[in-house]
């Protein structure tokens, strides 16, 4: 029988089902921990999974409980909404949470009244609240975990390169493939108007713009010509996804090539500079993410441009302003002029910042204790 065509008793069965968009998490993938290592972020959903087993619950991912055909319903916890999920009467849309860009998850955050709103409890970022107001859901700002919280060792600062910048060669509007394929008419049309839709939302909606990879490519561009930067990541080696292919010669010249996943080769290669461009993929409010964290556990220097509200989150010492320079020749005399007693401030500002109670929001233990509280709160009201 199709488990959409059951009986399900209102009764809840003690099971946290996860829900995902990304089809590598299902299937029990967010069970894995060697594959979460993998993903930015994906370790806290270890945790997350780890402790709510402590706490007694059975944990899989949706599409698993559904294959079991099950009689009760079990709590949802999902990332992104995964809209279908919390739709099924299997579930109970206990928790909606993203970690994801408004740039990137442009689907989400455009609908997220219609997708978030129907769960119990949301953790998204802070600039979402207003969205969400006219919905059920209770809001909570979301803070990106940590998994560490010091800084750990590296070269001497006179021993450190300069400036080095840390991304992947990806675009917010990937060009359309206009091609029709006759073999496969309904996945091309799909794919046409899915890509139209897109473009046109990054355009209208003030919620998932402007494009933080745009203002990467300008790093690139401003401080490859003066051979004052070293580019890691993937892709660089292939076309530039925002089509910008005259910067070919100069990213030929700053890339060093890619780094393993995880945050432990990202980390050891920030402990060689000095300085690094740390900018969000887009700037949005309360939107700050492992980049400046990455920087602060390398004693590495972020340049950053991201959220707007920054300093409500995080120290202005710990970190220059990029939005305070007219131009990236400005920024270069900046932070050639620093010297070593000057930037042990900043790094002694990180250091002290990352060891106290205001970061105590920014680690995996806050993260997992917050939202497992939520899921406790709403198996309580159905128990």
């Amino acid at each position: 029988m199709d488990p959409a065509s059951q009986e399900v008793d209102t009764s809840v069965k003690n099971v946290l089902a996860l829900a995902s968009t990304l089809k590598p998490f299902m299937n029990n993938g967010m069970l894995n921990p060697e594959l979460m290592k993998c993903f930015i972020g994906g370790p806290a959903m270890t945790k997350l999974v780890s402790a709510a087993q402590e706490a007694g619950y059975t944990v899989m991912t949706s599409d698993v409980f559904l294959r079991e055909k099950p009689t009760e319903k079990a709590l949802l916890v999902s990332e992104m909404g995964a809209g279908y999920w919390c739709r099924r009467k299997e579930f109970i849309p206990a928790v909606c949470m993203s970690l994801e860009s408004p740039l990137v998850a442009w689907q989400f955050y455009h609908f997220c009244p219609w997708i978030a709103g129907s769960f119990e409890h949301v953790y998204l970022w802070p600039g979402t609240r207003d969205r969400l107001q006219k919905t059920k859901a209770r809001f909570h700002n979301i803070y990106w975990p940590n998994e560490i919280r010091r800084v750990l060792p590296g070269p001497a600062w006179h021993d450190r390169s300069f400036l080095v910048l840390v991304s992947s060669n990806k675009s917010s509007s990937p060009p359309l493939r206009l091609s029709y394929d006759s073999t496969r008419p309904l996945k091309s049309v799909a794919r046409i108007g899915f890509q139209t839709v897109g473009l046109l939302v990054n355009r209208i909606d003030k919620l998932v713009y402007p494009d933080g990879y745009m203002d990467r490519l300008h790093a690139i561009e401003y401080f490859a010509k003066k051979e004052r930067l070293d580019l890691y990541g993937f892709g660089w080696d292939e076309p530039i996804q925002q089509g910008n292919n005259r910067l070919r010669p100069l990213i030929d010249g700053c890339y060093r090539g890619s780094l393993a996943p995880g945050s432990k080769a990202k980390l050891a290669t920030l402990s060689k500079y000095k300085f690094a461009i740390c900018y969000e993929n887009t700037r949005f409010p309360g939107y700050v993410t492992e980049k400046i964290f990455d920087c602060f556990f390398a004693g590495c220097i972020p340049v950053y441009l991201g959220a707007p509200d920054i300093g409500q989150f995080v120290p202005t010492e710990t970190f220059i302003d990029f939005g305070e320079f007219n131009a990236y020749g400005e920024l270069e005399q900046f932070l050639l002029s620093i010297s070593a007693v000057e930037a042990s401030r900043y790094l002694e500002a990180a250091q002290s910042f990352i060891e106290s109670e205001r970061f105590d929001r920014f680690h995996v233990n806050h993260y997992v204790k917050r939202i497992l509280r939520s899921v406790n709160e709403v198996a309580a009201r159905y128990a």
